[in-house]
């Protein structure tokens, strides 16, 4: 049977992973990488130039690679346009890299690259899958691009469905505008579109459409079988077909089309449709228990997987596969019995035997995948890398003291939310805690730490931490992600595997799934008696890779979010994939994974990364949930997404429908890009905080209104959300620059447009503290990234989350690592102590003083503007038995005089001085007075 297309799977990766605001944060490192190539293209300064013309290649002289070949629809523009587009290309489960075309035949451009360079394998290169993007160049960095209009985004190409040539070369053909993956040259624009199942009046039927030519003859194949044919006597771009008989879930079922050309071209048919249909949900939803269920005598597996026909479970007595760890490892397979098929889907299986401490599997079987071994979605531990889920005692896991720790009770509304990375906080030498717990979870709960230089010296780590005087520490993700343990490779940790169970690269053994939980709860236990509460960074948008996923195993194609009726998935987190929160059981997924944590670590809160990709429903189920758990667990996400997503708008919990939250906040994105003008915008671009005079221009009015806005706990931006209860104030968090950086490159990139502008370190040092002090004198939650409080620096870069290999400018810089780039330096401590004191102050201030946390809305707003310009700002607040007037200048010129008569000065940024009814206010300088009421 002649194929021209490969079964297409399209997974994975985007030109943005937004995380703050809309700006571009990381392809957090749940996005795919591929290890450094000489010849891949290297990001420049400014915009991109081509330097040489595309010649013709040598194929015949290529050994093992991937050879893409690509069309642009448009030949007359070809040979020019060729040298604008690039390739993003990556081996699933790593990161990935921009690469060049290398030449040009007469079908289109061509991209060439070794195998082993992308998939770090020196042979069998089929057994993995190559995702790529083809995309058009902007300026900045490499994903300052956007992808081709024409091609519906991020595609994987199965290399086990090719043939290798004599030398060992996969060759794949691509043409603009069409998603079709040809195995062979194609001859004309023929392509299929979306193919799925849909239920019409209690009656299951099958929708095709095609693309560019008509279609002769279409036949519907069970597992690989054909079942039904039809003929098409006429062209036609999209039509419906009756089945003789409704499809089966545990099958696989395509399509095979001839067209009239003699092009023939399979496809999978979507089971997507149907699983939103109320048949299904009566059928399928289930409210029992599922994971592990253990007795003195039994041990109970269960698992939803209604597709699957057969599951078995494996229990093992080691956590390392001999594939990680040859040496140590062990396969040793202590019991292996089938599951049974009950209602609802559920598999289940009863082993007579209590195995706390042992590691188990499932082995899965249905149409999509053949004896495919993964772990339990609902696993609380795992072994080294995640591979074997751990059947957890977590009696034997609790601390001394742990029953009397508990959630510290603080408004929500009063809470100053420090921002870090668990191997951010000690892996800088100037830690100078034990070798042993660098970058560990350990490490940060040591103590005694300090630095000393020059005669001066500084807390660091925990009593560092402790010393700045937050309530609350958010974490970025610590649950375990796609990563290897055993090397420490740093990364953000936006690469879901498994949700319920902790990382293992900062425990002080990854092979143990007991040592990683007992450590980290030993960190709650240190913070919570320091009145310290942790918030978790939590992902539930995507997984690092949804081919292969347990989630996707299990059920394919239910967890995740479809596009085009099941076609391709929707890809609004930028990483190739959403999980379908609508969809009843991955709610109920999300929400008792949520109760989980929150009760076996008592965390104070959940901070949901691209918050906008879950639904409302969900998320208000969620904060309810958790607030029976305990009232003063906290709830904020990032009210945006990552790209676009099939999820309805109205649907959303986005900034947009903020006011329709139930329990729980968002991040404030308006006062952020007022101050700071971050996000989307340019760099070049200047803010409040930053201004200085020849760019008052750049302050609007609409910016004035959105800081005052911003100090009420009100948000201005994509929606007006009056509550202060729902808004988190910010200038920075682990996205992007650091306020440092963001200066410097505004410096920069105004200057090369020929506007000279530079800032001193003072100037630095006080546009960094006057920001934040608008954040810490708001009302809504005070949020703020580790360092700004010492002027931290990244290397001058955005997007530090990690990867293979460091770019040019940070190796000339002296950096060795991603994460020396991320860490702490507690030097900067000693030699901005200046600002670190002034950061405790506002710290004290807002953390403590409940006129700072009051209940705001539309009809309740404690904020009245006294004067509101570009170079000043003065507010009035009432509080309760206290009235306040603050004032905020930035660098413009002029000598500004406030009225402060009748109030004390309750703080000051800078020289605190004498107030009265003409008190000057200096650059960059905040003011805070009250008056007894």
């Amino acid at each position: 049977m002649k194929k021209s297309l490969l079964l297409l799977s399209t997974l994975a990766l985007s030109a943005f992973l937004v995380s703050c605001g809309g700006e571009p944060e990381t392809p957090s490192s749940s996005t795919p990488s591929v290890p450094s190539s000489s010849s891949k293209a290297e990001p420049q300064p400014g915009d991109y130039e081509y330097q040489e013309p595309l010649g013709a290649v040598d194929l015949s002289s290529l050994e093992n690679e991937l050879i893409i070949h690509y069309k642009v629809e448009k030949e007359d523009t070809a040979r020019d346009c060729y040298k604008g587009w690039r390739a993003w290309i990556w081996a699933d489960g790593k990161n990935g890299e921009e690469y060049r075309p290398n030449g040009i035949d007469e079908y289109g451009s061509i991209y060439h690259y070794s195998l082993s360079d992308l998939t770090g394998l020196t042979e069998n290169f089929a057994s993995t899958k190559i995702g790529f993007i083809i995309k058009t160049l902007g300026s900045g960095s490499a994903w300052n691009g956007s992808v081709t209009k024409d091609i519906d985004g991020d595609r994987f190409v199965d290399l086990t469905t090719l043939s290798p040539d004599a030398n060992g070369n996969y060759q794949i053909w691509l043409q603009s505008g069409i998603e079709t993956i040809y195995a062979t040259a194609p001859t004309s624009r023929d392509a299929l579109g979306t193919v799925y199942f849909y239920d019409e009046k209690g009656v299951t039927k099958m929708f095709l459409s095609t693309k560019a030519g008509s279609v002769a003859k279409v036949s519907l194949m069970k597992d690989g079988e054909p079942i039904q044919d039809w003929e098409l006597s006429s062209p036609t771009s999209g039509k419906s077909f009756d089945l003789d008989v409704a499809p089966a879930l545990s099958s696989l079922y395509s399509v095979h089309a001839t067209f009239e050309t003699g092009v023939e071209i399979d496809a999978e048919v979507s089971f997507y449709p149907l699983f939103r249909t109320d048949a299904f949900k009566e059928a399928y939803d289930y409210d029992g228990p599922l994971g592990v269920e253990v007795t003195e005598s039994q041990t109970t597996f269960r698992v939803w997987s209604p597709m699957s026909s057969e599951i078995s479970v494996r229990v093992y007595g080691s956590g390392t596969p001999k594939s990680v760890d040859p040496e140590n490892g062990d396969d040793n397979i202590l019991h292996e019995i089938p599951m049974e098929k009950g209602e609802k889907g559920v598999f289940s299986a009863t082993i007579n035997e209590c195995l706390y401490d042992r590691y188990y599997t499932f082995v899965v079987t249905n149409g999509h995948y053949k004896a495919k071994e993964i772990v339990d979605p609902y696993a609380k531990s795992a072994g080294v890398n995640g591979l074997r889920g751990l059947i957890v005692d977590f009696s034997k896991t609790n601390p001394e003291g742990w029953a009397d720790i508990g959630i510290s009770a603080y408004d929500r509304k009063n809470l100053t939310v420090y921002e870090t990375h668990v191997s951010d906080v000690t892996h800088s030498p100037t830690w100078k805690g034990s070798e042993a717990n660098k970058a560990k979870y350990l490490g940060l709960k040591e103590e005694g730490t300090k630095y000393e230089e020059g005669g001066k010296s500084t807390p660091t780590g925990f009593d560092y931490i402790k010393d700045l005087g937050v309530n609350a520490v958010q974490l970025q993700p610590i649950f375990d992600q796609a990563n290897d343990e055993i090397s420490g490779e740093f990364n953000w940790g936006y690469n879901p595997l498994n949700y319920n169970c902790l990382e293992g690269i900062y425990s002080s053994n990854p092979h143990d799934g007991y040592a990683r939980i007992k450590e980290f709860k030993e960190v709650i236990a240190s913070y919570a008696k320091a009145g310290i509460n942790i918030i978790m960074d939590v992902v539930y948008n995507h997984v690092n890779s949804a081919n292969g996923s347990n989630f996707d195993v299990l059920m394919p194609g239910y967890y995740f979010r479809s596009a085009n009726a099941g076609a391709s998935l929707s890809n609004g987190s930028g990483c190739g994939n959403e999980l379908a929160s609508e969809n009843t059981m991955v709610r109920r997924f999300i929400v008792e994974s949520t109760e989980f944590w929150a009760k076996e670590y008592k965390l104070g809160g959940f901070r949901f990364d691209l918050m906008a990709l879950e639904d409302l429903t969900t998320m208000n189920q969620v904060a309810a949930n958790l607030k029976t758990i305990d009232e003063n667990i906290v709830v904020y996400g990032e009210p945006w997404a990552g790209g676009t997503t099939t999820l309805l708008s109205t649907e959303q919990a986005s900034q947009a429908n903020g006011n329709l939250y139930e329990g729980y906040g968002q991040f404030n994105d308006g006062m952020r890009d007022a101050l700071i003008k971050g996000g989307m915008k340019g760099t070049q671009e200047i803010g409040f905080a930053d201004a200085k005079d020849g760019f008052e221009s750049n302050i609007s009015v609409a910016d004035l209104n959105a800081i005052v806005a911003g100090l009420a706990g009100h948000t201005r931006s994509t929606g007006t959300i009056l509550d202060s209860s729902k808004t988190v104030n910010y200038v920075t968090c682990h996205d992007n620059y650091t306020l440092n950086d963001r200066f410097e490159a505004a410096a920069k990139a105004q200057t090369d447009l020929g506007n000279a502008l530079q800032y001193t370190a003072e100037e630095k040092k006080g546009m960094n503290v006057l920001a934040n002090s608008f954040v810490f004198a708001s009302q809504g939650t005070s949020f703020f990234l580790a360092g700004e409080e010492c002027l931290r620096t990244k290397g001058g870069h955005g997007n530090t989350y990690g990867g293979d290999t460091l770019t040019a400018d940070l190796e000339s810089q002296g950096y060795s690592s991603w994460a020396q780039v991320n860490e702490m330096d507690y030097s900067l401590a000693i030699k901005n102590a200046d600002m670190v004191a002034a950061y405790k102050t506002m710290i004290a201030f807002k953390k403590s003083n409940p006129d700072f946390a009051q209940a705001t809305s539309g009809t309740n707003n404690p904020v009245s503007v006294v004067s509101k310009e570009k170079g000043l700002i003065v507010v009035d607040v009432q509080g309760r038995s206290k009235a306040y007037r603050m004032a905020f200048r930035n660098g413009l010129a002029g000598a500004p005089m406030v009225d402060f008569s009748g109030f004390d000065l309750e703080w000051s940024t800078g020289v605190s001085p004498e107030i009265g009814a003409k008190t000057a206010i200096a650059p960059y300088q905040t003011i805070v007075a009250s008056k007894a009421k």
